[in-house]
């Protein structure tokens, strides 16, 4: 499965391009009894924001949690944030429907 280790990638280097192209300021504010900095930018266009979005996620999620689909031809990856940690496929109601039906229709052809 993939995911596990933080690596530099190009997908980091593309993300990286797209945070440099935010134009901001650091603000800081109060939230629940604490002060937090956070970079309030203008002009946020959607790339700047999936990227933000997502450099957020990866810098606080667990990276082995992070895994491929394993549906046919699935290219999608999802992260596991079930308790047991053995999430297989990104939907159950797409790729883990059409595995199980996968599955059952050749036992059936077995017997």
């Amino acid at each position: 499965h993939g995911g596990g280790r933080a690596e530099a990638t190009p997908y980091i280097r593309i993300l990286n391009e797209e945070l440099r192209r935010g134009q901001g300021a650091l603000a800081l504010h109060a939230h629940d009894g604490k002060f937090e900095v956070d970079f309030q930018a203008r002009d946020e266009d959607a790339r700047f924001l999936l990227a933000r979005a997502a450099a957020t996620f990866l810098s606080t999620a667990d990276p082995s949690r992070i895994r491929r689909c394993g549906g046919t031809n699935c290219i999608l990856y999802f992260y596991d944030a079930t308790k047991s940690g053995t999430r297989r496929w990104c939907s159950m109601a797409g790729c883990g429907n059409r595995m199980k039906a996968a599955l059952h229709y050749q036992r059936s052809k077995l017997t």
